[in-house]
């Protein structure tokens, strides 16, 4: 299913480039990499319940 990737390609499009300046290819590795911590443990999901993916994955995944 692609809609996950899709998902995650929108933010980036949307949310990355207003965060994050782009200045040099490394500075956009060093910054994706912040981007998509910040996405999966502290940027909360309405469609996951206000949790953050990491926190949602733990608590319906793991929980078992």
């Amino acid at each position: 299913d692609n809609a996950v990737i899709e998902s995650l390609f929108s933010h980036l499009k949307t949310e990355f480039v207003c965060h994050y300046s782009i200045e040099s290819l490394e500075q956009v590795k060093n910054d994706l990499t912040k981007f998509v911590e910040y996405f999966n443990n502290e940027r909360s999901q309405k469609r996951l319940g206000y949790l953050n993916p990491t926190s949602y994955f733990e608590t319906h995944f793991l929980a078992v």
